[in-house]
């Protein structure tokens, strides 16, 4: 644990500071009153540039980029392939270890490793 300068984190960190401040009701003192609002509008006008990007996107480098599972099956059914299928059931293979079940392992030791 070390001791920062409020101005540094400020700096570095103005969401997460600005976040912080509000989630335990110091938002109002005068080290955060005067630019928490202003960092949090911010982060929201951020967000929702991306948000509107992303939905306008529907291609890359010339194919078509769906924005769902089913969107991307319809894709392979419209063009009659079955790029996005392969796609998908490449990335389910690489993260599936992610969900697998260890059988000899209790939930005490689980919480433990987390």
């Amino acid at each position: 644990m070390d001791w920062v300068r409020l101005a540094e984190m400020k700096e570095t960190y103005p969401v997460q500071v600005a976040e912080y401040a509000i989630a335990n009701g110091i938002a109002h003192e005068p080290a955060f009153n005067w630019w928490v609002h202003k960092v949090i509008k911010r982060k929201e006008r951020l967000i929702n540039k991306v948000k509107s990007k992303y939905w306008r996107t529907t291609h890359k480098f010339g194919i078509e980029v769906p924005k769902s599972v089913e969107h991307a099956y319809e894709i392979d059914r419209t063009t009659g392939t079955i790029h996005w299928t392969k796609a998908i059931e490449k990335e389910m293979r690489n993260v599936r270890i992610a969900f697998e079940k260890i059988d000899d392992v209790t939930e005490a030791e689980m919480r433990t490793v987390r």
